[in-house]
């Protein structure tokens, strides 16, 4: 019975949660996500909350580390 309910409830918010899944990480401005009853029951929109003053993060990037170009010069740690 138990498992029945379970997977009944992720089946509603797998549902739910389709096409926003999608939206929110595109649209960096998104600072918060609220699922309502309204939007359970009668299938509304979430709540959403736009910060158009929200500071992107830029991506880290990753430098190569470089091997010395003399061999005789040992790495340390």
């Amino acid at each position: 019975m138990w498992f029945r309910f379970t997977i009944r409830l992720r089946s509603i918010i797998e549902e739910i949660m389709r096409d926003i899944m999608y939206e929110i990480p595109s649209n960096p401005n998104i600072e918060k996500c609220t699922i309502t009853k309204d939007t359970v029951l009668n299938g509304a929109g979430p709540d959403i909350v736009i910060n158009e003053e929200k500071l992107v993060r830029k991506p880290i990037i990753k430098k190569k580390r470089q091997m010395p170009e003399n061999q005789d010069e040992k790495e340390t740690a």
